[in-house]
């Protein structure tokens, strides 16, 4: 599972857990992240 499969993955979760700010900070730096960028 790559990086930003992982960060999507927990934007689906915070989703599911009703935390809608979280899902969608999960899913941006999902959309975001680039290849080398520090985590």
């Amino acid at each position: 599972m790559s990086i930003r499969e992982i960060f999507n993955d927990q934007a689906r979760h915070c989703d599911g857990l009703g935390s809608p700010f979280m899902a969608r900070l999960m899913a941006l730096v999902g959309e975001r992240l680039q290849h080398g960028d520090p985590v």
